[in-house]
Order: C-alpha cells, then structure tokens, then sequence
C-alpha cells in the first residue's frame, strides 16, 4: 500500500511542485492542476478505502499549505473538493492542525464564501466524530477561538455558520460543551443583539442547544432575559419564549429545580399580544403537569389548587427569580426597565406568600420605594381627587394623556407601579403590608437616614397608590378603622421631614382616605 501510494505521489510530482509554489503565477496551470488532482482523488475514492486514506494522509501537510495559496481558485478547490475527503475518509485526522488551520483562515482569508467554506469543513468534522470523543485538551482553545472569530465576523452568513458548528457540538459532542456552558453562552450572546432578526434567531435557538447540555449556562441569560425580551421583533420573542419552556420541560429534574429559576422570566409574560400570551399560557400549563409529576415522583404532598406545579417550581426557583425580577427595575436602558417594571406584577401574583412576606421589605426598600420617589407628586394628589380613567389593558401604545399625565412614559411607570403594589398588597394583607411600609418612616430610622425627605415622600406615594381607586378596586375599604389610624398616627409623625413642595401635597391629599 506504501508502494503504491509513493508512485501515485511520484506521477503527480508536477501537479504537486507546481501547487507548492504559493505565489499568484501560472494562475491558470494551478487551476486546471488542482481540478486534476481533485479529480484524481474522486476515481480513488471510488475503489480502495485504505488506499484514499493513505493518499489523503501523505497529502495532508500539503493541503493545509495550499489553504494560503494566493490565488483563489486553488483555496477553494482545497476545501471543496480535498480536505472534505481527508476529514470524511480518515479515521484519525490531525484535528488540532486541521483547527490551527482554521482559525488562521479565518483571520487572513479575505473571501466571506471560503471563510463560510471552513465552518462548513468544521462542522463536516464534527458530524463525522459524533461517535468518538473529542481530546477536549488538545482542541478545546481553537475550537474557542474559531468561534469567537466567526461570531464577530462581518459576513452574516459566517454568523450563522458559527452558531450552526456550536448547535452541531450540542447535539453531537454535549460533553465537550457540558463544562464550558457559561462561556459558550457569553460566545453566543453577540448574536442576539444583532441587527438581523434571522440571526438573531439563529442565535436564540443555538443557545437554546447549548443549555439543554449545560445548563449552568442559563445564568447568564437570566441576568439579560429584560433586554433578550424586548426585542422589537416578535418573532425572537417568541424563540425566547419557545426555548425557554422547552428547557424547562426537557431538563432533568435536578436541572429544572436548580436553573429553571434563569428561564422563568420569559414565561412570566407581560406582553399582551396573542401570540406571546397563548405561547406562555401553554407553556405554563405543560411545565405545572411536569413538576406535578415531579413532587408525585419524590413522594411530595401535592399543593392544593389550580397550577400546583408551576407554584412549586416558583417557589423552588425563587431566590434566582427575584434578583432577575427586580434588579432590571433599576437598569440604565429605558426599554428592558419598562418591560422589567411591567412584568414584577405578574411577577408577584404567580409568587406564595410565604416567599413575598420573606422579601417584602428588600422588595419595597430596593425596587418600589426607589421606583415611587421618581412619579411626580402632582400624579397622585389627581388621582386621589379625581381618579383618572386607566387605559385599555396591554394598550400601551393608546395610553390616555390627560392633562394630570402629559408624559407617556410616566404614565406606563405609574400603571405598572401601581400594578405591582396592588399584586404586593392583595398577597400579603393590609396588617403585614403596613407593618412592611411603616416601618421605614419610624421616628428613630428617619434620624438615622440622610435622606429622610425621600423617603417620607417614597412611602406616601406608595401608601397612596395602594389606596387609589384608579384601578376599579377600591383597597381602603379592606383597610379597618385601627389600620386606618394606626397608618395616619405614623404619617402624623413624619410631618417634620416632609417637604412641603411635595410630600404636604401627597399628606393632604391622602388624609380623607385614612380618616
């Protein structure tokens, strides 16, 4: 066979001399030898494959050189015709040369095709390995950086080639991928933020791969699922929404009670359009017949109720699901804080009250009383007098201005503000949401607080809205003759720090719903 293979090279010794040479000469001689050679190479493959194997092998060092060729046609006959035959034919190929090959050319090769020829080469490589394990020592730093090559190259094609090669290695070599997840997933991130919604799909369903093989990755989705998920295009909301409910479904148990708390937030949808609510709505339902069968399983007392097992799993995944919920509240972009804001009250109402009367002053303090300190007081002494007529619900485009509301977007933070405290207060009860709220304008916290005429003016906003009858419900009323007194006596006692440009206002204006 040795024989055999030196007097094919010994035939093919111009062909092979005169490609070595690398310059742009002869350009049409190279083109019509490496055309031969391919062809050559395609009537081997026909009959013996030990023969092609040796061939391809004693070729190799060869073909990687020819990748560099000045002239093009000679590249990518390359990688058309002969280096798919190595990595197809050879049961052992050198994949970490072949890869250093690949990141090479991904930085030098100035053709977007033959840089889009080199994924697919790789992926050919990968689909070909699917039985054998990766050396994931040798190979694991240039597969890394092929990909981050690829995902910031200027080619959209190339783009979504790289997320096909890492959907590839999910399927086909999850554990390579297993112990890596964060840091495919901060690979990957690029994709869905850019300006192609097709990629920006391609982008949400590779991550969606990526994490049903290590699903430690979905931290850092969570901490971004406000900004995922306000895409201007529904159809990537509804990947987000779709990926999301298939991962919690598909994982293993100890998977879903640990990660599932990153992917909730999708599903808590604070959209109102028909699609992304009956998509969320179905998911709910599937995922709440899961964790039923989960606590059957584990030999749990089933809760008692409609959605028993979607309450379980919010409560399993609470901690991570508050910090996702609420830390975007406060963030520096107006469009993920608006949707963050939007949905806490969906939020809270999917939540037990156990969890919330845990965190209930944390969520005042950091998230409600900050939120409150920022509505214009002149908002609340109007809607006190003269409550105004609320939009039609998830119309937030058709928001009535009125003249107590000229800002739009003030408007939407007061709705949602007043959405999330109804939600807050209904679950907890007037006793236990009172001692929560008060218990930031006693005489001996406000002495110690810098900015003591925030906060004053944060909690009466907040008592306000809470007593508002904008919402069509009328919450005073479920607030008895003690509480009433015990909120004014309190109020009472924080005169001396309200400001009399806007809390006296928010106080008078308050004072006949507590007598």
């Amino acid at each position: 066979m040795a024989d055999q293979t030196s007097h094919l090279l010994q035939a093919w010794k111009s062909q092979l001399d005169l490609l070595d040479d690398l310059s742009t000469r002869d350009r049409m001689p190279k083109r019509k030898a490496i055309k031969d050679l391919a062809d050559q190479v395609k009537i081997i493959e026909k009959g013996s494959g030990d023969e092609l194997n040796e061939i391809l092998k004693a070729l190799f060092p060869r073909l990687c050189k020819w990748t560099t060729c000045a002239v093009e046609s000679v590249r990518e006959m390359t990688l058309l015709a002969l280096l798919p035959n190595y990595v197809t034919h050879t049961p052992t190929p050198e994949v970490e040369t072949l890869l250093g090959c690949a990141v090479d050319r991904m930085e030098a090769e100035p053709t977007e095709e033959l840089r889009q020829h080199w994924l697919d080469l790789m992926k050919l490589w990968v689909v070909q390995s699917a039985t054998t394990r990766f050396p994931t020592a040798k190979i694991e730093p240039l597969m890394t950086k092929l990909i981050t090559l690829a995902i910031k190259d200027e080619c959209p094609e190339v783009k979504e080639k790289a997320a096909d090669l890492v959907g590839l290695l999910a399927e086909n070599q999850p554990t390579f991928l297993r112990h890596r997840g964060e840091n495919t997933i901060r690979q990957l991130l690029p994709l869905v933020s850019y300006r192609r919604s097709a990629i920006r799909v391609k982008g949400v369903e590779t991550i969606g791969k990526v994490l049903q093989c290590a699903p430690q990755g979905a931290r850092l989705v969570g901490e971004q699922w406000a900004k995922l998920y306000s895409d201007e295009a529904p159809k990537v909301r509804t990947a987000w929404i779709d990926i999301a409910g298939s991962l919690i479904l598909e994982w293993e148990p100890i998977d879903r009670y640990t990660h599932a708390g990153h992917m909730l937030p999708f599903l808590i949808n604070p959209q109102k359009d028909d699609v992304t609510q009956a998509a969320c709505s179905d998911y709910m339902t599937r995922v709440s017949m899961t964790c039923d069968k989960d606590m059957e399983a584990a030999g749990l007392v089933p809760l008692v109720g409609h959605w028993a097992g979607w309450r379980h799993l919010v409560h399993q995944c609470f901690d991570d699901l508050f910090q996702h919920m609420t830390v975007v509240c406060h963030d520096v972009v107006a469009q993920p804080r608006l949707v963050a804001r939007k949905s806490l009250a969906a939020f809270l109402e999917h939540c037990e009250m156990d969890d919330l009367i845990k965190i209930a002053r944390r969520l005042l303090r950091d998230t409600l009383l900050p939120w409150a300190m920022l509505v214009p007081s002149s908002v609340v002494t109007s809607m006190l007098t003269e409550p105004v007529t609320d939009a039609a619900p998830g119309d937030d485009e058709q928001v009535k201005k009125t003249n107590n509301q000229p800002d739009l977007f003030v408007e939407l933070q007061v709705q949602h503000l007043m959405d999330a405290l109804l939600q807050l207060r209904l679950k907890l009860s007037w006793p236990i949401f009172l001692d929560q709220l008060l218990s930031f304008v006693q005489p001996q916290t406000l002495v110690k607080k810098e900015h003591a005429q925030d906060t004053v003016y944060a909690v009466l906003m907040v008592l306000a809205f809470s007593v508002s009858e904008d919402r069509g419900v009328v919450l005073k009323r479920d607030m008895n003759e003690q509480e009433r007194k015990r909120a004014n006596a309190a109020l009472k006692a924080t005169v001396p720090h309200m400001d009399a440009a806007r809390s006296l206002d928010v106080y008078n204006s308050l004072l006949p719903h507590l007598d």
